[in-house]
């Protein structure tokens, strides 16, 4: 395949370079042993992979050509960080979205409270004073004096993109959306020009099936879509049966009156009203029981 364009030149393998930059300190809460594996599918297996795969499709040289947006456009961000954040709490113990809708919040209250005042309104939600020194800072990065009103929104992308992904994960192909820094709503215009054999996969893609199960996990459990329970059949079920109790009465007895739960009791030979049921079982401890017990005795004959 022959590209054409004016970025050609920067698709050649020795000339296209990755670096990733680690803070090694105490600070990096990433570097412990199961963050590293969290920071690794951020940065390896989302951002390098998209790239790698980015630079093998038709597109790479003239983006415009085929009417596809830029990496660095506002939509491109919010797709790239969305499945980014995505990725990172895949293995993660606990599968909350709690630091992209954090950074979303502070830039949201940024607009609304000084640096101070915004330092002092996240206590609630992060203790050490450290971590939410950092957090502010990242917030008011793009003003000149921090404390005026306002932040930087782009921190922003990475929750409103992991929200979007979440909520179309039975809709979305994900090798498709690996072949390159492409957007969800782009997928259908690539998919017959897309150069799918050579696209590299992280390793939880292997088990497409697993992927999307634990994705659709993580949407119910930040409150992103909602559990459907499955309707009843409408065939009938098989009723459980019911054991009758056996009746010491003799057939005539039970044609006359009507067959109490305790047959020792009962009096037969006496006739009884034909306006209730001749079949029905009375229990023991219901009133309507002792009354006709109470009738029953005071007609009873006496013995000699």
């Amino acid at each position: 395949m022959l590209w054409q364009g004016p970025n050609v030149r920067y698709n050649r393998p020795e000339a296209r370079k990755f670096t990733l930059w680690l803070k090694k300190s105490s600070e990096n809460v990433y570097l412990r042993e199961h963050g590293i594996k969290s920071l690794m599918d951020h940065e390896i297996g989302t951002h390098f992979l998209r790239a790698t795969n980015d630079g093998l499709q038709p597109w790479f040289s003239n983006r415009k050509k085929f009417d596809l947006r830029t990496p660095r456009s506002y939509t491109g961000r919010i797709n790239e960080e969305g499945l980014a954040a995505i990725n990172t709490i895949y293995q993660a113990q606990v599968k909350m979205l709690f630091l992209p809708a954090l950074l979303y919040y502070t830039a949201c209250m940024s607009t609304k409270m000084s640096f101070k005042e915004l330092f002092d309104h996240l206590a609630m939600y992060i203790y050490d004073p450290e971590q939410r020194w950092k957090q502010v800072v990242r917030a008011k990065r793009c003003l000149s004096d921090c404390s005026e009103i306002g932040g930087c929104g782009y921190d922003q992308c990475y929750f409103e993109g992991a929200v979007m992904i979440l909520r179309q994960v039975n809709e979305i192909d994900f090798k498709l959306f690996y072949a390159g820094k492409i957007c969800c709503d782009e997928l259908q215009r690539i998919k017959r020009i897309a150069r799918q054999d050579c696209v590299k996969l992280p390793h939880f893609l292997r088990d497409m099936a697993s992927y999307k199960k634990t994705l659709n996990e993580i949407a119910l459990t930040n409150g992103l879509i909602q559990k459907i329970n499955r309707p009843l059949s409408c065939r009938n079920t098989a009723r459980p049966k019911v054991r009758k109790k056996k009746s010491l009465a003799s057939p005539q007895d039970r044609g006359q009156g009507r067959v109490f739960s305790c047959p020792s009791r009962s009096r037969s030979g006496l006739p009884f009203s034909s306006t209730t049921h001749p079949n029905r079982i009375l229990s023991r401890r219901s009133s309507t029981y002792r009354r006709l017990c109470t009738s029953v005795a005071s007609f009873a004959p006496m013995s000699s």
